[in-house]
């Protein structure tokens, strides 16, 4: 089974690759203070559709409290969360009542790090119960990768990572057709991974 992490559905980026399974992640490619727009964009694109799970995404400075928004999202079948506070423009201590509200409902959370340490990224991870994965991976916080709940994209980075933890996300169609086609191919042993991440919700996309 060929799966990925893909923005496919936002509008302007409707066109998919056929895969067997995409994650949908709803991030914008720039920043923005937009707190779930891309979320409901392809909550409604992928309706109806087979083989296509989708993440949350939150804002801490959204004017919907964390509990009845991500309830909305849980409520429609998402399997983790995003954070980027980079786009979004927030610090990630600002995240800490979303982060712990996730926690507590069992889901993974989906982080961007451009903006963070690897201090804070430690004690993030101290309280979680969930798993970890990083997006975005640098090799300043490389340490983190060695947590047995942290999971790494191997997209663009080329340091130790664990093969049992390393995960492919291309982010098509922000990524051009033809290098997310290429980095499936090049990838390929990654996918058992990220399908241990979604399992849980796999019957209700595959069927």
């Amino acid at each position: 089974m060929m799966v990925d992490i893909q923005h496919v559905g936002i509008r302007g980026y409707e066109r998919d690759l056929g895969l067997d399974l995409v994650l949908l992640n709803p991030s914008y490619r720039l920043g923005c203070q937009c707190c779930v727009d891309g979320f409901y964009q392809q909550y409604l694109w992928s309706k109806g559709r087979k083989g296509f799970i989708q993440l949350g995404i939150y804002n801490p400075r959204c004017r919907v409290p964390v509990e009845v928004e991500l309830e909305r999202q849980i409520s429609k079948g998402i399997a983790g969360v995003v954070l980027n506070p980079a786009n979004h423009g927030y610090a990630l201590k600002e995240a800490k009542r979303v982060v712990d509200y996730v926690n507590r409902r069992k889901l993974n959370i989906y982080l961007y790090t451009k903006t963070l340490g690897l201090e804070e990224l430690e004690a993030l991870n101290d309280g979680l119960d969930v798993n970890l994965i990083i997006l975005d991976p640098r090799d300043e916080i490389s340490p983190l990768f060695r947590e047995t709940n942290v999971y790494v994209n191997v997209r663009d980075y080329t340091g130790d990572v664990s093969r049992r933890r390393a995960i492919l996300g291309t982010f098509y169609p922000y990524e051009r057709e033809e290098r997310a086609r290429d980095l499936l191919l090049r990838f390929g042993w990654t996918f058992n991974n990220l399908l241990e991440l979604v399992q849980p919700w796999l019957n209700d996309v595959t069927d």
